[in-house]
């Protein structure tokens, strides 16, 4: 689904403004989304704000959210549980100045709630008298320009949740290749028609800028007020300047763009079903990883198993990783991160499992290994989704959940 545009974000705050004098009841987590729970006039509805980077979304239902409502917190969910719950929603402020912005006040105006739906710039700000906590670090807002009318497909609060609903299912797999086949060639085909367009729109563009530094070239003393990139406010020469810069980027993003569409016409042309058919067999999938001279094995079933040696190879193998592969790691000592790289729901044998710690265990104590030959060691496995490395820290150090422990005798 499309994140909320400004039209929208209007709509939501429209129909929050009648929601004023609504009690908060409840806040509940399960990253990346927080849900409010309210109640007025003996009503119950939900405020459900999705905090994905890509497309962050914000929903007011009055049925129960279609996810499980976890109280899986962070700092600034256990902030609204201790100084908003029970306070009652007093105002709603929202300036188009801002875009895509709204503050829900409570305790007419003492605590304040701002929700910024930016893509990749998504926040959650919480202020009272004393004190602001935040889903992440806040950042200054550069006022939006006003005067510029945009044509929007305004959605209903309805199609919203639908849309929302059906981008949060799990994508099921049909196992049929001549399916999988026309649902990849379409995908490829929407994608160079897109790409053209948007090449033809950039020429275009390019050649007023061109039209624009050549005129000038001619004569710097006349100002060019007919040209739509004319910028009266600076000199000729300064235009001149910006309009050669210009042509210089908009020449490199053609090219760029010619290079990918010849990229998937020619993807385009070798697809076959058998290609995918070939996927569906969920082999284990090559792992390009952008670490120099990466420490790393292809075990017997074709997966790709890393070590870091340092804290900076375990921070970007970490960030590499996907959430279904495996992170191994020494209980309570410092060492070396194992990752194992496999495809989704692949099962690791036991056997491979332990060897992949052993090895672990090896490169983590160094010199100590001889000395603790026939003592047990405790390696932690845990799939990447629960680790997450803290943020600022230095020495490449995690935070972990759902990690079980693998009993190695050292050898």
């Amino acid at each position: 689904m499309k994140s909320l545009n400004q039209k929208e974000i209007e709509e939501l705050v429209a129909r929050l403004k009648s929601l004023i004098g609504a009690t908060l009841n409840g806040v509940f987590c399960k990253y990346p989304m927080v849900t409010l729970e309210f109640y007025s006039k003996g009503v119950q509805f939900y405020v459900l704000i999705d905090l994905s980077p890509a497309k962050p979304v914000c929903i007011i239902s009055n049925e129960h959210p279609p996810i499980k409502l976890v109280k899986n917190h962070k700092p600034i969910t256990l902030f609204l549980k201790a100084h908003f719950i029970g306070k009652k929603m007093s105002d709603v402020e929202y300036s188009s100045e801002k875009g895509r912005v709204f503050v829900i006040k409570f305790n007419e105006g003492q605590e304040s709630l701002e929700v910024r739906l930016f893509p990749h710039g998504q926040n959650l700000i919480a202020n009272t008298e004393n004190k602001t906590v935040a889903w992440h670090k806040p950042k200054d807002i550069i006022p939006q320009k006003t005067d510029v009318v945009e044509s929007y497909e305004v959605r209903s609060p309805e199609e919203i949740l639908v849309q929302w609903k059906k981008a949060k299912e799990p994508k099921k797999h049909t196992d049929d290749p001549l399916k999988d086949f026309r649902k990849k060639q379409k995908k490829i085909l929407t994608a160079i028609q897109k790409l053209e367009q948007e090449n033809k729109k950039q020429i275009q563009l390019q050649d007023q800028w061109k039209l624009l530094a050549s005129e000038l070239s001619k004569n710097l003393e006349k100002p060019l007020l007919s040209f739509e990139f004319y910028n009266p406010q600076k000199l000729p020469v300064e235009n001149m300047a910006i309009a050669y810069e210009k042509v210089k980027i908009m020449t490199k993003k053609i090219k760029g763009q010619k290079e990918r569409l010849q990229e998937l016409k020619l993807e385009l042309n070798e697809l076959t079903p058998q290609d995918i058919a070939k996927k569906i067999e969920k082999s284990p999938p090559v792992r390009h990883l952008k670490v120099n001279k990466l420490k790393k094995w292809v075990l017997s079933s074709g997966v790709t198993v890393a070590i870091g040696r340092n804290a900076k190879e375990n921070t970007d193998l970490l960030r590499q990783a996907k959430a279904w592969d495996l992170w191994l790691h020494l209980k309570d000592y410092p060492g070396a991160y194992g990752f194992v790289y496999r495809a989704r729901n692949q099962n690791i044998s036991d056997i491979e499992l332990r060897k992949v710690a052993m090895w672990v265990a090896k490169m983590s104590l160094k010199s100590k290994w001889d000395k603790m030959k026939g003592e047990k060691i405790n390696v932690l496995v845990a799939e990447c989704r629960y680790v997450q490395p803290i943020k600022g820290d230095k020495l490449g150090r995690v935070t972990y959940k759902k990690a079980k422990y693998l009993v190695i005798v050292a050898e």
